[in-house]
Protein backbone atom coordinates (compact mmCIF):
# COMPACT_ATOMS: atom_id res chain seq x y z
CA UNK A 1 0.00 0.00 0.00
CA UNK A 2 1.21 3.65 -0.99
CA UNK A 3 0.72 6.42 1.23
CA UNK A 4 0.71 10.12 -0.62
CA UNK A 5 1.54 11.81 3.04
CA UNK A 6 1.24 15.36 0.77
CA UNK A 7 -2.09 14.71 -0.20
CA UNK A 8 -3.39 13.67 3.20
CA UNK A 9 -1.53 15.40 5.60
CA UNK A 10 -0.61 18.43 4.10
CA UNK A 11 -3.75 19.33 2.31
CA UNK A 12 -5.39 21.04 5.06
CA UNK A 13 -2.04 23.04 5.54
CA UNK A 14 -0.43 26.31 3.94
CA UNK A 15 1.69 25.35 0.53
CA UNK A 16 5.35 24.20 1.35
CA UNK A 17 7.55 26.72 -0.18
CA UNK A 18 9.77 25.05 -3.31
CA UNK A 19 12.58 22.80 -1.01
CA UNK A 20 15.92 24.78 -0.12
CA UNK A 21 17.41 22.29 2.72
CA UNK A 22 19.16 19.23 2.06
CA UNK A 23 17.20 16.30 2.87
CA UNK A 24 19.24 13.69 4.96
CA UNK A 25 18.73 9.85 4.54
CA UNK A 26 20.36 7.86 7.14
CA UNK A 27 22.72 4.82 5.86
CA UNK A 28 21.47 0.95 5.46
CA UNK A 29 17.71 2.14 6.58
CA UNK A 30 14.82 0.32 4.20
CA UNK A 31 12.09 2.83 5.28
CA UNK A 32 14.61 5.73 3.97
CA UNK A 33 15.68 4.38 1.20
CA UNK A 34 11.95 3.26 0.30
CA UNK A 35 11.61 7.41 0.84
CA UNK A 36 14.33 8.55 -1.19
CA UNK A 37 12.80 6.23 -4.18
CA UNK A 38 9.45 7.87 -3.73
CA UNK A 39 10.74 11.18 -3.67
CA UNK A 40 12.09 10.52 -7.58
CA UNK A 41 8.04 10.20 -8.68
CA UNK A 42 7.51 13.37 -6.02
CA UNK A 43 6.30 17.08 -6.28
CA UNK A 44 9.86 18.01 -5.11
CA UNK A 45 12.42 19.71 -7.69
CA UNK A 46 16.22 20.34 -7.24
CA UNK A 47 16.38 19.15 -3.66
CA UNK A 48 19.98 18.60 -2.62
CA UNK A 49 21.33 15.43 -0.42
CA UNK A 50 23.30 15.56 2.64
CA UNK A 51 24.24 11.89 3.77
CA UNK A 52 26.06 9.54 5.21
CA UNK A 53 25.70 6.56 2.23
CA UNK A 54 24.50 6.73 -1.22
CA UNK A 55 22.39 3.69 -1.90
CA UNK A 56 20.81 2.34 -5.39
CA UNK A 57 17.62 4.33 -5.13
CA UNK A 58 19.67 7.85 -4.84
CA UNK A 59 20.89 6.78 -8.50
CA UNK A 60 16.80 7.01 -9.65
CA UNK A 61 16.46 10.23 -7.85
CA UNK A 62 19.47 11.59 -9.58
CA UNK A 63 17.89 9.92 -12.80
CA UNK A 64 14.54 11.23 -12.64
CA UNK A 65 16.26 14.98 -13.04
CA UNK A 66 15.10 15.75 -9.28
CA UNK A 67 17.66 15.23 -7.30
CA UNK A 68 19.97 18.17 -7.87
CA UNK A 69 23.25 17.25 -5.50
CA UNK A 70 24.24 15.14 -3.07
CA UNK A 71 27.22 15.02 -0.94
CA UNK A 72 28.22 11.33 1.20
CA UNK A 73 30.32 9.89 3.46
CA UNK A 74 30.44 6.56 1.31
CA UNK A 75 28.51 5.00 -1.67
CA UNK A 76 26.98 1.20 -1.37
CA UNK A 77 25.35 0.56 -4.65
CA UNK A 78 24.60 -3.10 -5.58
CA UNK A 79 26.54 -5.00 -8.12
CA UNK A 80 24.12 -3.42 -10.93
CA UNK A 81 24.01 -0.31 -8.64
CA UNK A 82 27.54 0.57 -9.46
CA UNK A 83 27.44 -0.43 -13.17
CA UNK A 84 24.50 1.93 -13.49
CA UNK A 85 26.77 4.57 -11.70
CA UNK A 86 29.57 3.85 -13.75
CA UNK A 87 27.48 4.06 -17.31
CA UNK A 88 26.80 7.41 -16.69
CA UNK A 89 29.48 8.71 -15.05
CA UNK A 90 29.42 11.76 -16.95
CA UNK A 91 26.49 12.71 -15.65
CA UNK A 92 26.78 12.11 -11.88
CA UNK A 93 30.13 13.51 -11.41
CA UNK A 94 29.19 17.28 -11.41
CA UNK A 95 26.27 16.70 -8.76
CA UNK A 96 28.25 14.58 -6.19
CA UNK A 97 30.70 15.38 -3.42
CA UNK A 98 32.63 13.25 -0.68
CA UNK A 99 32.89 14.26 2.63
CA UNK A 100 34.58 13.35 5.99
CA UNK A 101 32.10 12.18 8.89
CA UNK A 102 33.92 14.64 10.65
CA UNK A 103 32.42 17.43 8.28
CA UNK A 104 28.90 14.98 7.20
CA UNK A 105 28.34 14.66 11.51
CA UNK A 106 28.98 18.54 12.29
CA UNK A 107 25.91 19.83 14.54
CA UNK A 108 27.80 23.49 13.66
CA UNK A 109 27.03 22.74 9.88
CA UNK A 110 23.57 20.29 10.39
CA UNK A 111 22.10 23.66 12.23
CA UNK A 112 23.32 26.20 9.30
CA UNK A 113 21.72 24.50 6.06
CA UNK A 114 18.82 24.33 8.18
CA UNK A 115 18.73 20.25 7.06
CA UNK A 116 15.42 17.92 7.28
CA UNK A 117 16.68 14.90 8.87
CA UNK A 118 15.10 11.19 8.69
CA UNK A 119 16.48 8.83 10.93
CA UNK A 120 15.56 5.49 12.05
CA UNK A 121 16.05 4.22 15.89
CA UNK A 122 15.88 0.43 17.18
CA UNK A 123 13.74 1.12 19.57
CA UNK A 124 11.32 4.31 20.61
CA UNK A 125 9.00 4.33 23.82
CA UNK A 126 6.40 6.12 25.05
CA UNK A 127 8.02 9.37 26.13
CA UNK A 128 9.66 9.35 22.54
CA UNK A 129 13.12 8.57 23.96
CA UNK A 130 15.07 6.84 20.76
CA UNK A 131 17.54 4.62 20.77
CA UNK A 132 19.45 4.10 17.43
CA UNK A 133 22.84 1.96 19.31
CA UNK A 134 22.20 -0.88 21.53
CA UNK A 135 19.34 -3.62 20.76
CA UNK A 136 17.63 -5.92 23.84
CA UNK A 137 20.25 -3.79 26.37
CA UNK A 138 23.54 -3.89 25.59
CA UNK A 139 24.30 -4.95 22.23
CA UNK A 140 25.40 -2.15 19.75
CA UNK A 141 23.96 -2.64 16.18
CA UNK A 142 24.49 0.75 15.19
CA UNK A 143 27.30 2.03 16.76
CA UNK A 144 27.61 6.21 17.74
CA UNK A 145 27.35 7.87 14.39
CA UNK A 146 25.68 11.09 13.37
CA UNK A 147 22.46 10.37 13.91
CA UNK A 148 21.71 12.14 17.41
CA UNK A 149 23.92 15.14 15.99
CA UNK A 150 20.83 15.38 13.28
CA UNK A 151 17.65 14.74 15.36
CA UNK A 152 19.57 17.65 18.05
CA UNK A 153 20.65 20.41 15.08
CA UNK A 154 18.19 19.91 12.11
CA UNK A 155 15.31 22.12 11.49
CA UNK A 156 13.12 19.27 11.05
CA UNK A 157 13.76 16.14 12.54
CA UNK A 158 11.43 12.78 11.26
CA UNK A 159 11.86 9.34 13.21
CA UNK A 160 10.67 6.44 11.35
CA UNK A 161 10.26 2.93 12.37
CA UNK A 162 8.75 -0.24 11.32
CA UNK A 163 6.47 -1.64 14.93
CA UNK A 164 8.94 -5.03 14.85
CA UNK A 165 11.75 -6.47 13.97
CA UNK A 166 12.55 -9.72 12.79
CA UNK A 167 15.40 -11.67 14.53
CA UNK A 168 17.18 -14.64 13.30
CA UNK A 169 14.53 -17.18 15.80
CA UNK A 170 11.73 -15.32 15.35
CA UNK A 171 10.38 -13.95 12.26
CA UNK A 172 7.55 -11.81 13.55
CA UNK A 173 10.43 -10.11 15.72
CA UNK A 174 10.50 -8.03 18.79
CA UNK A 175 8.69 -4.56 19.12
CA UNK A 176 10.32 -1.55 17.83
CA UNK A 177 8.01 0.61 20.01
CA UNK A 178 8.82 -0.49 24.56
Amino acid sequence: MRINFQDKHLSSTPPLPPPTSPLLAPSSVPAANSIIGGLADGPFDQVQVWTEVLQDNFLRFFDSGKLSFATATSIRFSPEGFEHFYAKWHDYKDRLLHRSKQVANSPEIICRLGIIAMNTPLEVDIYAHANSTNALGSRMLNGTGGSADFLRNAKLSIMHTPSSRPTKTDPTGISCFV
